[in-house]
This record gives C-alpha cells, sequence and structure tokens, in this order.
C-alpha cells in the first residue's frame, strides 16, 4: 500500500473483513493440488477425525469451483496447471453450519512458503506432486 501511495496511485482499493472468533486455525485446512491437472493430492487436517467426511466433501466442491473458473487463456491462470506450479487452498470449515468456505489459494511448491507442519515439500514430494494413487490426508491430535 505504501509503494503505490509514494509511487503516486491516487487511489488504493482496501477491504476489511470483520474478524470471526471461530474461525480459528484450528478449523482450516490446507488442500494441496498437484500441477499440470490440478489434482488434489494432499490435505492436512488438525486434530478433527470426526468431521473429516464432511471436510472433504465440501474440498471437493471447492476444487471443482476453483477448477471450474480457470480460464486457460489467462497467462495467469496457465501459471496453476499448465507451467507446472500447481497451487493449494485453505478450507474454513464452519462446524456450527456444517460447511467449507475457501480461505485464500496459495502458490505451492517448496520455495513458496506456504507449508504445513504435517507435509515437508522435499521428503513428501511424491505425495504432494500426486504421483500417488490416492489423496493423503494427514491428522494431528
Amino acid at each position: 500500500m505504501t509503494k503505490s501511495l509514494e509511487g503516486g496511485k491516487p487511489v488504493i482499493d482496501l477491504f476489511l473483513l470483520p474478524f470471526i472468533h471461530r474461525m480459528g486455525s484450528k478449523r482450516e485446512y490446507r488442500v494441496y493440488c498437484a500441477p499440470l491437472m490440478g489434482a488434489i493430492a494432499a490435505v492436512n487436517l488438525e486434530n478433527n477425525r470426526k468431521v473429516m467426511p464432511k471436510i472433504w466433501s465440501g474440498i471437493q466442491k471447492i476444487h471443482h469451483d476453483i477448477m471450474e473458473g480457470l480460464d486457460l487463456v489467462n497467462q495467469l491462470d496457465q501459471l496453476l496447471l499448465k507451467q507446472k506450479q500447481g497451487y493449494s487452498f485453505d478450507v474454513f470449515y464452519d462446524e456450527t453450519e456444517e460447511r467449507s468456505s475457501l480461505v485464500e489459494l496459495n502458490v505451492f511448491g517448496a520455495r513458496s512458503g506456504c507449508g504445513s507442519c504435517l507435509f515437508h515439500w522435499i521428503d513428501d514430494l511424491d505425495k504432494l506432486y500426486g504421483e500417488g494413487e490416492h489423496v493423503e490426508f494427514r491428522i494431528t491430535r
């Protein structure tokens, strides 16, 4: 924002979202989508085996919506798949409403800084890049 103002930009759009107390990190899950096809390769879940089927259903819906929304003519969208970038996204699961919501899209890969304590970009490379037969779930206690 400061760079934009210093650069002479006359107007900056700033969006402030209301604080939602129940939207804590314990209800946020990271989903890893491998490059090229964008298929879900891995999911990290914190401390919540009971709601896993509901979360998985929501994750699949959000993933479908993301894939449907990609415009492969658009260069930025091409980066997610064709350029071997891949992506990850964070999902918030609201137990009260039994609903999953997209929090944000993230870049993918060892250089991205978007990782998880449950997956290691190097040690779990084959899993994160979708070389396994199934989606890998990792859950903490």
